[in-house]
């Protein structure tokens, strides 16, 4: 008797819980007159944001419509939040475009305003002036923000060609021929270690005999940033040369910024 009372009791005990639970639920769910009411209040608070205000807009109306869509919609409301929504997403959007441009206007300004006299420009001559360098280079930092200057000179290795330096020591490479036709030159990006490493295994296959039988280390490899937004690549390898023997080798490879080439290719 003593054990049916008890299976008794726990079953009894697991109804009032379950009945609690419902309970709970249902003081906790909203009415659909609250329901209502909730969407009444949200719409007169919506409708006292001023209307210049775009993006605000826009979120009261997407709350509201949240809103909405829990609860019975009345006929006054159902044809406009949509509508509103919508209206103000485009203004706001237009606005924030408006905004952005604005600022980068402002942008520019000021680097045209700040190094208008910036006089740590060398290998000028009479067909190239500092002028045209100060020009240019202005014109690089407009599409470069993150460039801050320290001197314009003249490229020792190529011809015709001058340079940038930005105090994170990244140059900024240009040509005559780029001032004449109105091209304007950024900070070229390095290639991803992974990038470096395709481009550098095209290069190599492009040497071997049996290019279907090459097949890289997968533990002796490097891939090293350097100057002028290169990488080089060292990758060791092995290939079936033109007999079919299998050898072992290690190339070297020079990638990025318009330079794809392989410097050394041994056997080891």
């Amino acid at each position: 008797m003593k054990s049916k009372n008890k299976i008794g009791n726990g079953c009894l005990w697991t109804i009032l819980v379950a009945v609690g639970v419902i309970i709970l639920v249902n003081l906790n769910t909203p009415s659909e007159e609250e329901k209502k009411v909730m969407v009444e209040e949200k719409y007169s608070e919506v409708k006292a944001i001023p209307a210049s205000e775009y993006c605000a807009n826009r979120d009261g109306y997407e709350e509201l419509i949240e809103l909405e869509s829990q609860s019975p919609r009345s006929e006054y409301y159902s044809n406009i939040s949509q509508e509103k929504y919508e209206e103000y997403s485009q203004k706001c959007a237009e606005k924030t475009a408006q905004l952005i441009k604005e600022a980068e206007v402002r942008r520019i300004s000021e680097i045209r305003t700040k190094y208008a006299s910036f006089d740590e420009i060398y290998g000028d001559t009479r067909k190239i002036t500092k002028e045209d360098l100060r020009n240019y280079m202005i014109k690089v930092l407009e599409i470069t923000p993150n460039c801050f200057p320290e001197y314009v000179d003249k490229s020792t290795n190529k011809k015709r060609t001058y340079f940038l330096m930005c105090t994170d020591m990244k140059k900024v490479y240009w040509s005559e021929s780029d001032m004449k036709d109105g091209i304007v030159r950024s900070i070229i990006p390095h290639l991803s270690d992974l990038e470096a490493l395709a481009y550098c295994e095209e290069l190599i296959k492009l040497q071997l005999n049996n290019p279907e039988t090459f097949s890289p280390s997968i533990l002796n490899y490097a891939v090293t940033k350097v100057e002028d937004s290169r990488s080089v690549v060292v990758q060791n390898f092995s290939a079936k040369n033109g007999i079919g023997a299998k050898l072992n080798y290690r190339a070297t490879c020079l990638v990025g910024n318009e330079v794809y080439e392989i410097q050394e290719l041994i056997q080891i």
